[in-house]
């Protein structure tokens, strides 16, 4: 009888056949647990990979390779189905697992049978491997979720997962988008729905359907480091399309699902609206095409601007603020409206994008210690960018340009804007200050990026710009 193998380890890669594949191949095989099953999936590379994991000499080693022109996805179908443990992590070729990650996550599930997935914070890295943020999430205890209160806390705190981090025990059940991406064949069209590429949300959609099974694990040392550079798959995909499928998926996901609450549902359902206005803002390349969007956004604002709870209200609020810049009485009153500040449990851009709504009620503008004339551009989220867009005319800046190293969105326009790659920032000695206007906390990561392009240019943040109403608003409170 051959030995139960307790764990696979699935690296994924193609064409990194350099020193980026070295240093992953080398994080796994220096993990302090060791008995589990290493396999290398390739994904048909053109360049010296076989050479490189070939070099290595451990019987733990599988490799896989697979032919060319299969997909990204086809290749982590295979970890789940040519592994032959009941626990499975996939990670990635451009990464590096630290030593006792594995170890840490095969305690902490051993230690629970109703433990599904465990995954761990991370620290950032560049490109040259240099760290650029100790950790993803603040520092503190571990935490177990029971079944489905992941998404309550994801909801509110907005602090993304990183599911190359994710140890997780096989579904026993039938998987439909794995068969359908491994075996290939035709099937019914309500099931390729289910599982349409939902690239750019995937990550919380893995993690809310683990949780659906049983209880997942979040370990808060940083255990893994997770690099961020311009040649990742997610700068070639559409950034709004994608997160939007995924909050519907979520939403049609918890109709069924009896342990979800009320207030739960309702604050997917605005999450839903969020991206909704962000692909129809994302679609609007002009002034003069913007009529039409802000009818189609507006309706969908005055669906959820008599919500109950403060939850739904905060997640509407750059709803209310992109509104308001066309004059609409109901999101000026909105944004007058007696919502309290949001606590310490919301995400910093939450807590940001309340402040900015007092700048608007108040008619300040968040730019008044940028001198008038600058030339600035604008990297980041689509939706917060449309806001700087409006922010920045109305205080008479010049907006040369939005960066993107998306290829989807380059050379196009958002309200009038050009849209141009991220590298040209390099070359562009007329730009005085880059604004970031990320929704999720990729600052360190952004400026580390940016400084290297260009040490001339200021680089700050919607977030900076909300500062000091937001820490108002905080001293106020505590009195």
């Amino acid at each position: 009888m051959s030995k139960k193998i307790p764990l696979t380890v699935a690296l994924m890669t193609y064409n990194r056949g350099g020193s980026y594949l070295r240093e992953a191949i080398q994080g796994i095989l220096n993990q302090t647990y060791r008995d589990f099953e290493f396999l290398i999936l390739d994904n048909g590379s053109i360049d010296d990979t076989p050479q490189v994991v070939l070099s290595y000499k451990d019987d733990r080693i599988r490799y896989v390779r697979n032919p060319p022109g299969l997909s990204a996805f086809f290749n982590g179908a295979s970890a789940v189905k040519i592994s032959r443990s009941e626990r499975l992590l996939i990670t990635f070729d451009d990464d590096i697992m630290l030593p006792t990650m594995v170890e840490r996550q095969m305690a902490l599930m051993d230690s629970d049978p109703d433990i599904v997935g465990v995954w761990s914070n991370i620290q950032t890295i560049n490109q040259d491997g240099v760290i650029i943020e100790d950790n993803s999430a603040a520092l503190g205890k571990d935490q177990i979720y029971d079944r489905g209160e992941f998404l309550a806390d994801f909801l509110s705190h907005q602090v993304w997962p990183i599911p190359c981090t994710l140890m997780f025990k096989k579904n026993p059940r039938k998987d439909w988008g794995i068969d359908f991406t491994y075996y290939g064949g035709t099937l019914p069209e309500r099931v390729k729905k289910k599982i349409e590429n939902v690239h750019g949300g995937d990550d919380v959609l893995t993690l809310v359907g683990h949780n659906s099974r049983g209880k997942i694990a979040f370990i808060n040392d940083p255990l893994y480091k997770y690099r961020r550079h311009n040649q990742q798959d997610t700068h070639a995909v559409d950034p709004t399309r994608g997160i939007l499928s995924t909050y519907k998926k979520i939403k049609k996901f918890i109709r069924s699902q009896s342990y979800i609450s009320d207030e739960i549902r309702t604050t997917v359902d605005a999450f839903v609206m969020h991206y909704e206005v962000q692909h129809a803002i994302a679609s609007t390349p002009d002034e003069a095409s913007a009529k039409q969007s802000i009818r189609k956004i507006s309706a969908l604002f005055n669906k959820k601007k008599d919500a109950q709870d403060d939850a739904t209200q905060y997640r509407i609020l750059s709803t209310a603020i992109l509104l308001s810049y066309y004059k609409d009485r109901a999101c000026r009153e909105r944004l007058t409206s007696n919502l309290p500040p949001p606590g310490p449990q919301y995400s910093t851009a939450t807590r940001a994008l309340y402040a900015w709504a007092q700048h608007r009620a108040l008619n300040e503008n968040l730019f008044a210690s940028i001198p008038k004339e600058s030339k600035i551009a604008i990297l980041g989220s689509v939706f917060i960018a449309s806001l700087l867009i409006h922010e920045a005319r109305a205080h008479g800046l010049h907006i040369t340009c939005c960066l993107d190293s998306n290829r989807n969105r380059q050379h196009k326009t958002l309200l009038g804007v050009p849209i141009i790659p991220t590298a040209e920032l390099a070359s562009n000695k007329t730009i005085d200050y880059v604004f970031l206007s990320s929704e999720k906390d990729h600052e360190p990561y952004l400026i580390d990026y940016l400084s290297k392009l260009n040490s001339e240019v200021k680089i700050s943040s919607w977030k900076i710009l909300c500062q000091p109403a937001l820490e108002a608003h905080q001293s106020h409170d505590n009195q």
